[in-house]
């Protein structure tokens, strides 16, 4: 839809929403398909939150693939990107990631002072949702089927 429409960002944002989905569903190959594409349009166009948002999204499908490493360089992408653009409370929940990052690598203390850095974070809390589907792209919570962007599934936001 995006694309049809020469929506650039729209399509980008769209990508990242539907490698996002594919991860929080265990399709963790496929959504780094998704993701680099989106990854890919958002640096043309000079997008630096999605740039995080969707480093963010890469680095959760790495660490579900048991690529630590890359998952932990992914996050580490995302939190310079998030501290830049002042993305404070996505840089908080990035963070927890980290964290589960480094405990699902055996890192124990690396684990504790990045929740310990969350925990003294000053949004360590969620802002308010502003629509429905805000953090299908980069956030710890899975939308509800059907509620991506408004549209009625994930398929509506672009075809492949």
């Amino acid at each position: 839809m995006y694309r049809l429409a020469g929506h650039r960002a729209g399509e980008a944002n769209a990508l990242n929403a539907v490698g996002w989905c594919h991860s929080r569903l265990g399709a963790h190959e496929q959504a780094l398909t998704f993701c680099q594409r989106a990854l890919a349009q958002l640096e043309e166009l000079g997008d630096r939150t999605g740039q995080g948002h969707t480093w963010e999204s890469i680095g959760h499908a790495n660490h579900h693939l048991g690529r630590y490493g890359e998952a932990l360089a992914c996050y580490g992408h995302a939190l310079d990107l998030y501290r830049e653009t002042g993305g404070r409370y996505f840089e908080a929940d990035t963070l927890t990631r980290v964290g589960e990052t480094h405990q699902a690598a055996g890192a124990e203390d690396a684990a504790r002072e990045d929740w310990q850095a969350r925990a003294g974070h000053p949004h360590r809390t969620r802002p308010p949702r502003r629509g429905a589907g805000q953090r299908a792209a980069h956030g710890s919570a899975m939308p509800s089927p059907g509620v991506i962007g408004g549209f009625d599934r994930s398929t509506d936001l672009i075809r492949i």
